[in-house]
């Protein structure tokens, strides 16, 4: 090391005489007159005593620490949630019980639909929010994401065998008795109405035409509740017979984003858009030689798991401009728990709390056969939405752009929430075989739904620094190579001036600065001006 502080403090000479012989041939911008150059290299010399003064420890490996999220609280969710969430994590070798409350929200959701709304507001009717949910889990794969999430799903798989494939036998018989006595009826009209337009009477004709295009066949296909790995074609079609909405659900959301990414499919990100917003109005799909398709109603809920490195990456082509179209800030439900505290465990399934919550997946299957229904806060809760909607507002206000892109939605999220938790509470209170249910929404629920708003924002910031996680590392590792040619020593200027990829904007500068200080690879020092010692391994 001393060696190369002696190469160094020589250079450094020679380059002040070398400077002071060229006086002949001045310029204004860059000559400095001798005193000041010897002044240089004996900074210089100083710095470099610095660097081999310091007490320096081995240096970390470039890898930011993510902030940590807390264990998942039984008291987020009803008491007829909590029990079968926190049992079932526990008996997946104590899996992560966020993932299965994730999973049951977003399951409860689809199973709802568009047959119950909210609005939010007291005034604005115009404002009706439908629970559709996206929810992704974050975790490495050995942290039984997949395990996690069918322990939801089996409750629609259950409603789906034991409720309505019978109803939709029984709807399917309905309709083919309907369709023939329409299909004869139809036939009996056609022939009035050529009689009556064969023997001139035009008004009987143009009255037996109107009553034939009235008559209507019934489709009779069969309601369903899940749709796995799907093209868009093929959900469409299929929601044109589940127009209340249905669960897609894919085990690997990595694999969905990569199939959205393809020529010729880029269409298909604004029908996912607009299937969130679960929106009343028809959606017409124009077939050129083939008969039109119309969905009466766009309502899908998504469910699927993600590993950190594949989300990463979509985090980073996000921030690059590529597919920020407000696709990814869909999935509000996201968590990302902490390290896996993966233990064996041996226990029964609590059966009785799987019945009882299984009665509710059940009563809510129900509100399908019903018309649509929109509920409202109660006067307490109204001001308490009041409040925090405005406290909100504000709170935008101060945000990055994106932040304000994650946090703009909160508020229909929250109300979402909301519902979801009043009509599981009305769901386990029913004791009749006909679900019927309270309007109003009470205070309790939407303060139940707060609390999981503060919880999803600890899981959001993880999700986002580990998007910056990957700029930070990039900007490290181009810093961290380039050591050795800054002589031991730099200021923030030095750094500037060289233009190395990767560290050509403050910010980039920045960022690799404050990862290498972290890491103990640079220390900053204060005189005698301010600048970054290198440790010396690395000069």
């Amino acid at each position: 090391m001393r060696r190369v502080i002696k190469k160094l403090i020589s250079i450094s000479t020679s380059q002040v005489v070398e400077q002071t012989s060229s006086k002949s041939h001045p310029s204004d911008n860059s000559a400095r007159n001798t005193e000041e150059q010897i002044q240089v290299v004996k900074n210089h010399r100083q710095q470099m005593h610095v660097g081999v003064s310091l007490n320096w420890e081995k240096p970390k490996a470039l890898q930011d620490e993510l902030p940590t999220v807390p264990e998942f609280q039984p008291e987020l969710l009803p008491n007829v949630m909590s029990e079968v969430v926190m049992s079932e994590a526990r008996r997946m070798d104590n899996a992560p019980a966020d993932y299965v409350a994730v999973s049951n929200l977003v399951c409860l959701a689809s199973i709802i639909g568009n047959t119950v709304g909210i609005k939010p507001k007291r005034n604005d009717s115009g404002w009706i929010v439908y629970p559709t949910l996206w929810g992704m889990i974050v975790g490495s794969p050995s942290m039984k994401k997949t395990p996690t999430m069918e322990i939801a799903m089996k409750f629609l798989s259950r409603c789906q065998t034991a409720y309505l494939d019978p109803l939709n036998r029984e709807k399917a018989e309905q309709a083919e008795i309907h369709n023939k006595v329409t299909e004869q009826t139809k036939e009996d009209l056609q022939k009035k109405a050529k009689q009556a337009f064969n023997e001139g009477d035009i008004e009987l004709a143009d009255k037996l035409a109107r009553e034939i295009s009235q008559l209507e066949v019934k489709s009779g296909s069969p309601r369903s509740l899940i749709i796995n790995d799907a093209t868009i074609e093929a959900i469409i079609i299929r929601l044109v017979d589940n127009p209340n909405g249905i669960l897609f659900f894919r085990d690997e959301l990595s694999g969905w984003f990569a199939e959205l990414k393809k020529k010729g499919r880029e269409h298909e990100r604004a029908i996912y858009l607009q299937a969130f917003n679960a929106s009343k109005t028809p959606y017409i799909v124009e077939r050129v030689g083939r008969e039109n398709i119309t969905v009466p109603s766009l309502t899908l809920s998504i469910l699927g798991g993600i590993q950190p490195e594949k989300l990463k990456g979509l985090l980073a082509e996000k921030r690059s401009g590529d597919g920020d179209d407000g696709l990814s800030e869909r999935f509000q439900l996201i968590v990302y728990p902490d390290s896996n505290q993966c233990c064996y465990v041996d226990e029964s399934p609590n059966e009785e709390a799987i019945s009882a919550l299984y009665a509710v997946f059940l009563k809510l299957a129900t509100l399908a056969e019903k018309d649509s229904t929109i509920c409202e806060f109660d006067e307490e809760a109204q001001i308490v939405w009041n409040n925090w909607s405005t406290k909100h507002s504000e709170s935008l206000k101060h945000e990055s752009s994106e932040w304000q892109a994650a946090r703009g939605k909160h508020p229909a999220l929250l109300a979402k929430l909301a519902l979801i938790f009043h009509l599981v509470e009305e769901a386990e209170k029913c004791e009749g075989t006909a679900f019927s249910f309270s309007k109003v929404v009470r205070k309790h629920h939407l303060e139940r739904g707060m609390d999981w708003m503060s919880y999803l924002e600890l899981h959001l910031q993880k999700v986002m620094m580990l998007g910056t996680q990957e700029i930070a590392q990039n900007t490290a590792h181009a810093l961290l190579k380039n050591l050795s040619k800054l002589k031991g020593a730099f200021t923030k200027q030095q750094l500037a001036q060289k233009g190395w990829r990767g560290l050509k904007t403050p910010e980039e500068r920045e960022k690799a600065i404050s990862t290498l200080v972290a890491c103990g690879y640079i220390r900053e020092v204060a005189k005698p001006n301010k600048h970054f010692v290198i440790h010396p391994d690395f000069c």
